[in-house]
């Protein structure tokens, strides 16, 4: 009977894959595969074949979804489980080492002494210059418990300016050389490491993403702020350039902000039958306070789904851009060598099924996103600031002169401080062109080549000339932007980026500042309905 029983499950699976074209082409494929390696085991690379394989498959379903290496996969897995290996600091590959970006506060390099704009050169025995970022990571990140050499290049603190005329803010000739034992430790990821209070008593939290624990940082720190100031005007939420993260830490806090069995989200996957729901599950622990949301264009994926289930409840305003229209949800299927394959399982919808991407849409590289409430431009970085962070800049200047930037600031005394700056950079040989004397230079160019008229070459002349001016005004005119930046990174050197950011950031960022005020005006409309309804 057993025998009758197998018989007939083996030629029923037979009998499917014959009449499957799916499964009988991948049959077919999987024979000739295994004719031609035991009839060629030296002519096929089997790494070349999967990935061009694997290249083909992928190539005909989404931009999303893709092959992940086992290295790349254990990075995601340290992502999504809160922690990683290693000393804690973000680094920036450079020609003489790997520059400090930023130490994480909870980490062991902080307790090590490591600081912003401090050049590691080595790791135990290996030498780290030359290194990308990403070789340097690996290098620096390991076993839990393990000790690592750092060796580290550290400038000398200036008490005067104009110390280097060469211009050359990293040289070793201004350094000292140090070697400290760090034991890699689980350094937990910030997901939220700026809050503060606005001067018109907005309660601000930046999110970072929305990685695993970032729920439970995000209502800690909300919830000290609330208990510091009660008597708050309401709850600023900055996601711009969230790229999101985990739908169950998405999940987690929006039920935070919303009644009880309030829908969250749906999710509609591939298959017609495949369909479910997500409802609030707790009541709101914010009694209602105003919120507002900071978007923009780059707030996606898990951003997205928490900005959108509170939009559409009517429990928060966004204010920004539309954001970036990633309506899909993707999940990873592991295999046994620690790869794995991430794939697009279905799209989300909101209240009254808004979903931001259409059947298909997952062929494009968004959908239609979220519209903001209230539109509204957020300042971006001025190219020059941008130009000058990019070559590090900032950060190699800071770490000479801290403590002389820090006392400027101070006393609103600061020319001298801009000025130096301005010449050690420009002997650098940092070369800067702004878009408008980019395109002033060519007009020239063209008039020059290309017209006969003295009149047109005179006046493309003029309007490089005056271009050439403004470009030199450019450290003047941004003055102010600048001294703030360089008292940004000195206080974060000295005190650590939230001291820095409650000091510079908060109280004097446009952008936070317009945002705050529509707590403010949604708390004036919600007095003046209370004492009409009474």
């Amino acid at each position: 009977m057993l025998l009758s029983i197998s018989f007939a499950i083996c030629a029923s699976a037979a009998l499917y894959v014959i009449s499957s074209p799916q499964l009988r082409q991948l049959s077919r494929y999987q024979s000739t595969l295994a004719a031609v390696l035991s009839e060629y085991p030296d002519k096929i690379n089997t790494d070349d074949l999967f990935k061009n394989s694997s290249d083909e498959v992928y190539k005909v379903l989404d931009r999303y979804s893709r092959f992940a290496p086992a290295q790349s996969y254990t990075q995601v897995v340290e992502e999504y489980s809160g922690a990683y290996a290693g000393v804690g600091v973000s680094i920036v590959s450079q020609p003489n080492g790997l520059l400090i970006a930023s130490v994480n506060p909870d980490g062991p390099a902080k307790e090590a002494g490591i600081k912003l704009g401090d050049v590691i050169i080595s790791a135990d025995t290996v030498d780290l210059t030359g290194k990308t970022t990403q070789q340097a990571s690996n290098i620096l990140r390991g076993k839990e418990g393990d000790t690592v050499t750092v060796g580290f290049i550290r400038p000398h603190p200036q008490t005067t300016l104009a110390v280097s005329k060469k211009g050359d803010l990293a040289s070793r000739e201004l350094s000292d050389t140090i070697f400290t034992d760090i034991v890699r430790a689980a350094v937990p990821l910030r997901h939220v490491t700026l809050y503060g209070v606005t001067p018109s008593q907005a309660l601000y939290v930046r999110l970072n993403d929305f990685g695993s624990g970032a729920a439970k940082q995000f209502k800690h720190a909300l919830d000290s702020l609330r208990e510091a100031h009660p008597d708050n005007q309401g709850i600023l939420i900055d996601l711009r350039n969230n790229p999101g993260g985990l739908l169950s830490e998405a999940l987690d806090l929006a039920d935070y902000f919303l009644p009880d069995n309030t829908l969250l989200l749906g999710e509609k996957g591939k298959s017609r039958w495949s369909r479910r729901e997500f409802y609030s599950w707790s009541d709101d622990q914010t009694d209602g306070a105003p919120v507002v949301i900071m978007v923009n264009r780059f707030s996606a994926s898990a951003s997205e789904v928490f900005s959108g289930a509170l939009k559409y409840a009517g429990r928060a305003t966004l204010i920004g851009d539309t954001t970036f229209g990633k309506g899909l949800i993707q999940e990873y299927h592991s295999f046994n060598d620690g790869s794995a394959s991430k794939l697009t399982v279905g799209r989300y919808y909101f209240t009254g099924e808004r979903y931001l991407n259409q059947p298909g849409a997952e062929k494009v590289d968004s959908g239609s996103g979220l519209p903001p409430d209230v539109l509204h431009q957020f300042g971006a970085s001025k190219p020059l600031l941008r130009a000058l962070g990019a070559q590090l800049l900032f950060t190699k200047f800071v770490a000479r002169y801290q403590d002389i930037i820090i006392s400027a600031y101070e006393q609103d005394k600061y020319d001298d401080i801009v000025s130096e700056f301005h010449h050690l950079v420009s002997q650098t040989g940092f070369d800067f062109r702004s878009k408008l004397l980019q395109r002033a230079n060519a007009l020239y160019l063209w008039a020059s080549l290309y017209e006969s008229d003295p009149q047109s070459l005179s006046i493309s002349s003029a309007i490089l000339r005056k271009a050439e001016k403004l470009e030199g005004d450019l450290f003047e005119l941004q003055r102010d932007k600048i001294i703030r930046r360089l008292a940004q990174l000195s206080y974060e050197r000295r005190d650590g980026a939230k001291e820095a950011f409650l000091k510079i950031t908060l109280p004097n960022d446009p952008d936070i500042n317009v945002s705050a005020s529509l707590l403010i005006d949604t708390n004036q409309v919600a007095g003046q309905n209370k004492e009409a309804g009474a």
